[in-house]
């Protein structure tokens, strides 16, 4: 991308899309999800039951496991869909910020 095609710092751009099918987003570092949270757990439904299942009815909670936390979970509000991923860059192109809106604005 040249000069005249970044976005300035106040422009959102999209960058790609979530596909939710279980009505929430979980946010993690990746490394975790290899070497961390699934390295070795035979465990997985149990985890998927008690990080996901058992808290339907939050807005939002921490992924954990153990006395290790390793991201977030956030309900999309309304469930399932393809949520198009803004982010916003810096002058050097680095990314600043990220957004997910699940619910358009009124």
């Amino acid at each position: 991308m040249d000069d005249s095609q970044k976005p300035t710092p106040e422009e959102w751009s999209v960058i790609g899309h979530a596909p939710v099918d279980a009505g929430c987003l979980m946010l993690i570092d990746p490394c975790y999800l290899r070497d961390g949270l699934f390295a070795g757990n035979a465990q997985i439904e149990s985890w998927y039951d008690d990080a996901v299942v058992d808290n339907a009815e939050n807005t939002h909670w921490p992924v954990k496991h153990g006395d290790q936390r390793y991201g977030h979970i956030v309900s999309t509000g309304y469930g399932d869909g393809f949520y198009p991923i803004e982010a916003r860059f810096n002058a050097e192109g680095l990314v600043t910020e990220v957004r997910i809106r699940f619910i358009e604005k009124d």
